[in-house]
């Protein structure tokens, strides 16, 4: 029996935080015993509970762009020193026998199995262009910490090991899966969902952006070609899904004086982060995922996919690994309104496209981006010493 250490930036229910619930859920029970450590309370450390998982609630140690500031830095060490004794007491009375750092955020499990001279998995969610000197540092980091380093994309890998060839030797790429929903929702209650608690009508078009309102993920971009696209057909409706971090909410005030500023109120809904995204899916006609910075890999878009959505995705970073252009979806160049336009109108105009669009998309991300395939590549790993 291994035991293995997860720790984990945030309690909330995102891309990475799916996909870890998904990999600690789904781990061989009588083979590896998970041991998950977040920095606070939230919807991922409930669901965690309720599958009997481990939880240890502790200070993680967090890197960003924030982290470059006089104050941080010198308060960084005694951050270290206390956060990995505070660890260390939760773990007095285990046994642990690697340790898996989930996104480039996390420090804490690096600097843990160094200190216990554990083998040290680096699983990489993002990509991190700028600032140049925190890329720097980040590969300086996953090298020094990691006996092997896991992207979630090329797009990722490329961003961080490039033509480094000692990282590239310890590094691969497991790509996410997607879990399929509990419940299929009917016709019927699709629609009485969008009527009752959408407040649309149900012949509406609903075009949905499901993610973390932030900085980079687009929401005021479409919501300005949404506004031309609206007043040529009346049908169309605009879903934001999501929430900002808890020290940004300020794009969620921008976003919600926009949308009265243009006058859009009973065109566009902002719903708060929900865990019961599917429901959610079914009422969506169009998923957009029209990111100013290149995803690292795209969850939403494969859930939409899975859920036989056609996508409108922005055309760099991990999406160009999930969508293939006319096939499964159909992707613009980045923050080019007029292509974005485009695209939504196409689909806007034509139910047949987007349905054989939607059936394409399930059809690939049911074979490419299963959960069974990336649990079984992590087991692998795990199992094998010569690799980690």
């Amino acid at each position: 029996m291994q035991t293995i250490l997860f720790v984990h930036q945030s309690a909330e229910l995102y891309g990475s935080d799916k996909t870890l619930f998904s990999l600690v859920t789904k781990l061989p029970k009588h083979t590896i015993r998970p041991i998950v450590v977040l920095p606070e309370e939230g919807p991922l450390a409930s669901l965690l509970r309720e599958e009997n998982i481990d939880l240890i609630i502790s200070p993680i140690i967090k890197l960003s762009r924030s982290f470059f500031s006089f104050r941080n830095m010198v308060k960084l060490p005694f951050q270290v020193v206390t956060s990995l004794i505070k660890l260390n007491k939760k773990l007095e009375h285990e046994s642990i026998d690697f340790v898996h750092s989930n996104t480039l955020a996390v420090l804490l499990g690096a600097f843990y199995a160094k200190w216990k001279k554990i083998d040290h998995v680096w699983h990489v969610h993002e990509i991190i262009e700028k600032p140049r000197i925190l890329n720097i540092l980040y590969r300086f980091l996953v090298n020094t910490f990691s006996k092997q380093i896991v992207f979630n994309s090329k797009a990722s890998f490329d961003s961080l090991v490039r033509h480094n060839k000692k990282l590239k030797n310890k590094s691969s790429v497991i790509y996410n899966g997607v879990t399929a929903p509990d419940i299929v929702y009917s016709i019927k209650e699709i629609n009485q969902f969008k009527s009752i608690n959408l407040k649309l009508p149900t012949n509406a078009i609903v075009i949905g952006m499901v993610g973390r309102i932030s900085r980079w993920k687009g929401q005021s971009f479409l919501l300005d070609v949404f506004d031309n696209l609206q007043k040529e057909n009346t049908s169309v409706f605009l879903l934001y899904i999501g929430s900002p971090p808890s020290d940004q909410s300020f794009y969620l005030t921008h976003l919600a004086n926009k949308i009265i500023s243009k006058g859009l109120e009973n065109k566009v809904k902002i719903l708060p982060f929900t865990s019961d995204i599917w429901k959610y899916w079914s009422c969506i006609d169009i998923a957009v995922v029209p990111s100013t910075e290149p995803e690292p890999f795209g969850l939403v878009a494969v859930e939409a996919m899975y859920m036989e959505k056609p996508v409108v995705a922005a055309k760099h970073g991990g999406l160009l690994e999930i969508i293939q252009h006319k096939k499964t979806g159909l992707l613009f160049e980045p923050n080019n309104s007029d292509e974005l336009s485009a695209a939504l109108k196409l689909l806007v105009g034509n139910a047949d496209l987007r349905k054989s669009l939607g059936k394409n998309g399930h059809k690939y991300v049911s074979e490419q981006f299963t959960v069974e395939k990336y649990v079984l590549n992590f087991v692998n790993l795990y199992k094998s010493k010569t690799h980690v």
